[in-house]
């Protein structure tokens, strides 16, 4: 057990990598070109995901400053066996998009998390699957106008 001095502050160093992290992005996505909000150029939606990820970082990293609870020892567990088959999965989904297409990877994708991490039913998983990969597809395509992988099937 570790004893903490009064006014001792502890750094959640989870909350500094998501800071660096967040200026990456928007360092990378300001070099693609982030243009206006009318006419949004490809770095704009990375970028304002950076300044999202960054401005709520720095707001927790503040605020556990100001914490009276700050200086408690948080523990973190990682459920490897939940989070190698995620992994597998974002992989797969890379891998597999340009061969099967965008709807068909994130409703597999989307089927195994389901399943497999989550336990759902085949049914449940299968709908949600379906019914998000549709959404997807629509935003993107239909309102975004954004050309997404057809793969073998043309969808």
């Amino acid at each position: 057990m570790e004893a903490n001095l009064p006014g001792e502050k502890k750094i959640d160093i989870s909350l500094v990598f998501f800071i660096a992290l967040s200026g990456a992005i928007c360092l990378e996505a300001y070099k693609l070109g982030i243009g206006k909000l009318g006419a949004p150029l490809p770095g704009f939606f990375p970028f304002l995901t950076g300044v999202l990820l960054g401005g709520i970082s720095g707001f927790k990293l503040l605020t556990s400053f100001w914490s009276a609870n700050s200086g408690e020892r948080l523990e973190v567990k990682i459920a490897w066996r939940r989070v190698l088959p995620l992994l597998g999965g974002f992989l797969g989904y890379i891998l597999l998009m340009d061969v099967v297409g965008f709807s068909l990877a994130t409703f597999l994708f989307v089927f195994l998390v389901l399943q497999r991490i989550e336990a759902k039913p085949w049914w449940v998983a299968s709908l949600t699957a379906g019914g998000i990969s549709s959404s997807l597809y629509l935003i993107f395509r239909a309102f975004l106008q954004v050309q997404l992988p057809e793969g073998f099937m043309g969808f």
